[in-house]
């Protein structure tokens, strides 16, 4: 009970009428970073991610999963630390420089991550979005020290 006493008096310290446009702007803004991250981000490689994954390649869709995590992790750490929309904006420019960075150092330290996407070798694809979610907890622990 002293759970649900809790919750209501941070309910009724809400100011609804601020808080609720505000979360949405921000969701919106978070949507188009999300979405624009997901189109360069799949412009840049050389293979096509949503491709292999409409064609159940299990591989593809572990790999873009750890780069769409490694993005998304520094944007969850500003979104806790500060109130800018333009703040956001800037940590996912930087979270993106990162993503694509990580992209091209794994491709050039593994040979082969396109054939191997596209042959579907789930160990390569799991291996690959690790180091990709990898890149993004670093990034996501130096906004955190900052």
């Amino acid at each position: 009970m002293d759970m649900v006493n809790m919750f209501l008096q941070a309910l009724a310290g809400l100011d609804l009428m601020e808080s609720v446009p505000k979360a949405a702007l921000w969701f919106v803004v978070l949507g188009g970073l999300v979405g624009a991250f997901m189109l360069i981000y799949t412009t840049i490689t050389p293979h096509s991610e949503f491709k292999m994954i409409r064609e159940g390649n299990d591989a593809a869709a572990l790999s873009l999963c750890g780069a769409f995590l490694g993005f998304i992790l520094p944007l969850a750490v500003t979104v806790r630390q500060s109130n800018s929309v333009l703040t956001l904006t800037v940590e996912a420019l930087f979270a993106l420089a990162i993503q694509i960075i990580a992209f091209f150092v794994i491709s050039a330290i593994l040979r082969g991550k396109r054939e191997q996407l596209e042959k579907g070798n789930v160990a390569a694809g799991r291996l690959f979005g690790t180091m990709f979610l990898g890149a993004g907890i670093l990034n996501a622990a130096y906004l955190i020290s900052g």
